[in-house]
């Protein structure tokens, strides 16, 4: 009986369940459906599958970082790119519109700089460029904007004409070093302008530490250079790599300063202050009185465009020299062109004759496109979370526009591996409007130096003027053997620390005709 009982009362409770849970389950339904429904993340930009715990740390590319990035928005499909290591993410632009939208339109939230916190360990805390955005940063920006302004640049002109004569006489004697003679005439200009100082040798301490310095420590503080970056107690490990390069790259910055800051405080002694912004500045300082934050201003100014402002210009120089060296065809149209408007008579061309060579200016925007200084830019932070497209950039990201990537789009240019001044021509002959420098920067932290070395059809523009009197002057060919076949050039450049670089190579510069040695031996001659 109890049997029976017990039978009856489980088929009891079965039928119950069966009715209640249904109910029970659509009030539950119903219940979540009434309550407010935590909104779900848009997901990251595309990228490599991260890895338990490291994320995409064995990922970030080491070597060449701009092409390895152009790879993957091609993978993946996307002109955006994301990594994510250790908790920081990445997200890496390859879309020009993509980078004026965040960089210069979104200018006000994405200005600032991510922390970097091997840039003190490296002595390059005065780099303007790397400064935090707030109220240091401005002052110096200020600061900048009032030395390198296009009208006080004017006042540089008889210095970069003695200085890009110095150069010539330098390729005239010793071709061999032509790399040393542009690193000279690149960083004579800002140490003249903020120092009054001149190199006298061809391997000035304050030319040749300037360059050692900022190639060094820029290998340590660019986002791939060093673990100290992720994992900021690693910079008091004691004879790491990043110990060793920080120590190099400090012990170069004393030397690249002492020179420059010896003759100013040597010209200040003797009232000849006014000659130089340094100069002008210790003088207020004297009469009127100068806080130590402005003071401290414009020494910083001083070093990032000795150092860091000027390597950027040496890196177009060189890639220029490398170039020519190699495309004859180029050369010979531009030499063409030169002789066109310089007349049967040799003489140097100046800035006044730029707009007159239009195939010298495409030679110019088509070096700094091919190769550009700065591949990757330098990163921005985002400060707060936002969605940009449909994809998630979380606040703190480190956002990085791929320049190369940019200028080598295909979808902008045609073979755009190839080097081709003719592109920037329409179908009429004349040039196009595509001269923008995107190496130099977007928004609110474009390069205040573009008046000194390129802004075209300005004041200053060195490295145009560098490049149509160099081919005016000079053949540029590859070394030949015993033979007399040409040794070819490798076509190998070092991508690093934000900065790409030719490596260095050989190459026969001579003068172009007799007519031609004769207008170099007599500069040397007015020279001495």
């Amino acid at each position: 009986m109890w049997d029976d009982q017990l039978q009856l009362n489980v088929s009891n409770y079965a039928s119950l369940l069966r009715i209640a849970l249904p109910s029970a389950l659509c009030a539950v339904l119903l219940v979540r459906a009434a309550l407010p429904q935590k909104p779900t993340k848009p997901p990251l930009p595309p990228g490599p599958k991260p890895l338990p715990i490291v994320g995409n740390a064995l990922d970030i590319p080491i070597d060449k970082p701009s092409k390895k990035y152009a790879k993957w928005a091609k993978e993946y499909d996307s002109d955006i790119v994301h990594l994510g290591a250790f908790g920081n993410h990445f997200i890496i632009l390859h879309n020009l519109e993509d980078v004026e939208e965040l960089f210069e339109r979104r200018a006000a939230i994405y200005s600032d700089r991510p922390p970097i916190h091997t840039l003190e360990l490296v002595g390059f805390g005065y780099n303007v460029a790397f400064m935090r955005a707030g109220a240091r940063w401005k002052l110096r920006r200020q600061y900048a904007q009032q030395a390198m302004r296009a009208e006080a640049v004017k006042e540089l002109r008889p210095l970069q004409e003695k200085s890009m004569n110095e150069m010539l006489i330098g390729l005239l004697e010793t071709p061999h070093r032509f790399e040393e003679h542009h690193h000279r005439l690149i960083i004579s200009l800002p140490l003249g302008l903020m120092y009054n100082y001149t190199p006298t040798l061809l391997r000035d301490p304050a030319v040749d530490a300037a360059v050692d310095s900022f190639e060094v420590g820029m290998k340590v503080i660019s986002p791939e250079g060093s673990m100290a970056n992720v994992f900021p107690s690693l910079r008091h490990v004691p004879w790491t790599w990043t110990q060793r390069l920080a120590n190099e790259t400090q012990r170069l910055g004393r030397i690249m300063k002492r020179g420059p800051l010896s003759k100013v405080h040597d010209d200040v002694s003797k009232g000849a202050g006014s000659s130089s912004l340094l100069g002008q500045m210790m003088e207020k300082k004297g009469l009127m009185g100068l806080g130590p934050d402005e003071e401290d201003a414009w020494f910083d100014v001083a070093h990032t465009m000795q150092a860091g402002g000027s390597h950027m210009t040496i890196s177009a120089a060189q890639t220029f020299f490398y170039l020519i060296a190699t495309h004859p065809d180029v050369q010979a149209k531009a030499q063409k062109e030169l002789d066109n408007v310089l007349g049967s008579h040799p003489r140097l061309p100046n800035l006044d004759d730029r707009p007159s060579l239009p195939y010298i200016e495409a030679i110019y925007r088509e070096v700094l496109r091919w190769a550009p200084s700065a591949p990757m830019g330098a990163p921005r932070v985002a400060p707060e979370e936002e969605v940009y497209k449909g994809f998630l950039i979380p606040k703190g990201s480190i956002i990085m526009a791929n320049i190369w990537s940019i200028t080598h789009d295909e979808r902008r240019y045609t073979d755009p591996l190839s080097f081709n001044p003719d592109r920037f021509f329409d179908e009429e002959g004349k040039l196009n409007s595509d001269d923008r420098v995107l190496a130099y920067g977007f928004g609110r932290r474009l390069c205040v130096g573009r008046y000194l070395g390129h802004q075209q059809y300005g004041t200053g523009h060195s490295l145009w003027l560098m490049m149509a009197t160099i081919l005016a002057s000079f053949h540029i060919r590859p070394k030949t053997d015993a033979e007399g076949n040409e040794i070819p050039i490798d076509d190998e450049f070092e991508e690093g620390g934000f900065i790409t670089q030719k490596t260095s190579f050989q190459c026969d510069i001579t003068p172009r005709s007799a007519e031609w040695r004769d207008v170099l031996e007599n500069i040397k001659s007015s020279e001495f």
